[in-house]
């Protein structure tokens, strides 16, 4: 979730954060909660997910892989 930090697009970065905030508090107090309250989390890593696959575009001026040869 910590992508979304760095996402030009508001959608991704406020779904994110809510997601990581929600899921990194379910992760200490988990055992004290129902089941029924990690739930609404996982629907919200899908949601997330989808607004990554729609909003997300490759920036040109940065490659992802070195554009010189491989180290020897």
């Amino acid at each position: 979730m910590a992508g979304s930090l760095v996402s030009r697009f508001w959608p991704v970065r406020v779904v994110g954060v809510i997601t990581g905030v929600r899921l990194a508090g379910c992760s200490f107090v988990g055992t004290l909660l129902a089941e029924e309250f990690l739930r609404p989390a996982g629907i919200m890593v899908l949601v997330w997910f989808a607004l990554l696959a729609i909003f997300h575009r490759d920036d040109p001026g940065h490659p992802a892989a070195p554009a010189g040869p491989a180290p020897a």
